[in-house]
This record gives structure tokens, C-alpha cells and sequence, in this order.
């Protein structure tokens, strides 16, 4: 909080949460968020999207219900590749409730609520990880653009980090490396290895992933 630029404070509370929200306590959590809600609303609807997995790994289905409901409920942001029942979703999926998973979007549907293909594709993977495997790499060139694949390999990543499932993890980071350094990517590399060693310093510096890979 003593960081000066607002920008730079809310991206440093945001990656924290993104990093360390499970060890956190309630009133540490609590104050984050209410800090990242007055300095940037798309951080702080970044930072929910991250304590969804976690609830629903220790079972506290009455508090992830209520913060799914936020979730739908906020305006979405047009930068995000994904919608906001995408990433609710996948975070079902991913903690082992893909009938849960498939309820809520269907609730979401009569709402006039729906899928995009890439919203699909998101979900579906998350749901082949609940079934203990890993999306084969022509999987994510099903997304309709550089982005939106990246984004995908760092949902996975982020997710299988809240559910505590390191394995996935470590392979949605190194998947986002290789696809990164294909000659035929065209997006800002340096911007995307960035978000890449935001979500991952404990794979970085683990021998599974290093920055000399990324050179």
C-alpha cells in the first residue's frame, strides 16, 4: 500500500493475490480486495476470478456461491478474452463440480446469457483436467487468436494453482513458454512472458522452468 503510483500498487496487489490468496487470512484478503476495488475494478475482478478456485477446494460452497454471483454479475471488461461465465465455469470444472459447472451455465442461458467458441474451448479443457489429463497442444490452436491462447495457458495454470494440482500447473506455464517462442506468434513477447512469470515464480525457480529457457 505504501507504493505511490496507483497503477503499479494495483498490479503488485493483484499479482500477491494471484500468488499467495490461499495462505492469506480473511481480514488479509478482506483488505486487498477493498484496496484493489477503489484502484482498479478489471485488477479487482481479476483477483475474485482467483479466490473462486480456492473455496471451492475446501468446500465452502455457500461463500463460493455467493462470490460466483458477484462474478456474473459485473460488467465485462471487452479486453478479456473470455467471459466472466467462462472463467466461473472452467473454476467449477477445475475444482471437480462440472455438473455444477454445466447447471450454472445453463441458468446463465436463460438469462440470455451465452458461450462464446472460444468460452467452449476454455471450459472444455478445464473439464478434460478434472478428468486427469492434460489438453494436447493443437487444442489451443482451436481459439481465434494469439491472446486468447496465451490467456488460456495461464487460466489453466492459475487455476490448477488454487486447486492445488502443481502437475497441470507446471504444464499450462511451460506449454504458454513453447507457444511463446514460436517464430509465428504475433503478440508483444515481453508483455506476455511477464504474465507468464507473474503466475509462476515457484515453477520458475523450481528446475521444472528457468529464464534461461525463455532467452
Amino acid at each position: 500500500m505504501s507504493i505511490g503510483d496507483p497503477q503499479l500498487r494495483a498490479k503488485t496487489i493483484t499479482e500477491k493475490l494471484t500468488l499467495y490468496s490461499r495462505r492469506m487470512t480473511d481480514a488479509q484478503l478482506g483488505a486487498a480486495l477493498n484496496a484493489l476495488y477503489d484502484l482498479d475494478r478489471e485488477q479487482y475482478e481479476t483477483a475474485l476470478i482467483v479466490k473462486l478456485p480456492g473455496l471451492l477446494k475446501i468446500g465452502d460452497l455457500e461463500r463460493a456461491k455467493a462470490l460466483r454471483q458477484e462474478l456474473l454479475n459485473t460488467v465485462q471488461s471487452p479486453s478479456r478474452p473470455f467471459s466472466m461465465l467462462a472463467y466461473v465455469a472452467s473454476c467449477y470444472s477445475m475444482a471437480g463440480m462440472s455438473g455444477d459447472a454445466g447447471a450454472i451455465v445453463r441458468e446463465a442461458a436463460k438469462r440470455g446469457s451465452q458461450l462464446s467458441k472460444d468460452d467452449g474451448n476454455l471450459v472444455r479443457m478445464a473439464v478434460e483436467v478434472s478428468r486427469g489429463s492434460y489438453p494436447a497442444p493443437q487444442d489451443f490452436y482451436d481459439f481465434r487468436s494469439d491472446e486468447a491462447r496465451l490467456e488460456a495457458y495461464l487460466t489453466l495454470a492459475v487455476l490448477a494453482r488454487q486447486i492445488e494440482n502443481p502437475v497441470i500447473e507446471r504444464q499450462a506455464i511451460w506449454g504458454a513458454v513453447k507457444f511463446l517462442q514460436k517464430s509465428s506468434v504475433r503478440i508483444d513477447k515481453q508483455k506476455a512472458f511477464a504474465s507468464i512469470l507473474m503466475v509462476a515464480p515457484g515453477v520458475v525457480h523450481d528446475g521444472h522452468l528457468s529464464t534461461k529457457s525463455m532467452d
